[in-house]
């Protein structure tokens, strides 16, 4: 997996390379555990991107977490 732009100002995108096509729930959450946001997503084999726009949100360090074995937790800094 691969974020960019990482820091970012609002949009970031996630890359994610899968073996196999499954779905996922994405959980965004902030320095202090709270769930600031959630996506669900079909995946497909192979090479996709998951769009976020965290504009909205304060600045500061975010973890996007999948709960996927294949997926690893992701920090997300915007501003800065």
């Amino acid at each position: 997996c691969s974020v960019s732009p990482n820091p970012t100002s609002g949009m970031f995108y996630v890359n994610i390379h899968l073996p196999l096509a499954r779905e996922a729930t994405f959980h965004l959450y902030d320095i202090n555990g709270k769930l600031v946001g959630m996506q669900h997503l079909q995946l497909s084999t192979g090479d996709n991107q998951l769009r976020w726009n965290i504009t909205s949100l304060a600045n500061g360090i975010y973890f996007l977490r999948s709960g996927d074995p294949d997926i690893p937790v992701i920090r997300i800094v915007k501003g800065w």
